[in-house]
């Protein structure tokens, strides 16, 4: 996974895929190895074709989060499924908070936004 943001109408990395974003912004809800670093498997880019990150269940209440230091404006969301096979996420809900405890969804024309692949 990577994370895009503009500057000056310019797109830019955040850095997920390059390191700029430490593994221990990185985390997640479980791991399908009870691993409790396995969210640094999601980056983009791991020459390792066998990484990823795989939650214990396959179900809508498992999360991937990525902490950033600052706000910013996401203009993409970049993910990649296993190399190796054929493990990969199908629809994903983007969400946020300014503190950590207060989520919200990311909404177009006031609906949730759900990306399918």
């Amino acid at each position: 996974m990577d994370l895009f943001s503009f500057q000056d109408d310019e797109e830019s990395a955040l850095g997920v895929e390059q390191g700029n974003i430490t593994d221990s912004y990185l985390s997640q809800s479980s791991c399908l190895d009870n691993s409790t670093t396995c969210a640094t498997s999601a980056r983009i880019g791991d020459t390792d074709q066998t990484h990823c990150w795989i939650p214990a269940s396959n179900d809508t209440s498992e999360w991937l989060m990525v902490e950033l230091a600052d706000s910013v404006t996401l203009r993409a969301v970049g993910t990649t499924g296993r190399l190796s096979d054929t493990s990969y996420v199908t629809k994903y809900l983007i969400s946020y908070s300014s503190d950590g405890n207060n989520w919200n969804f990311y909404k177009e024309s006031g609906e949730i936004k759900v990306t399918h692949f």
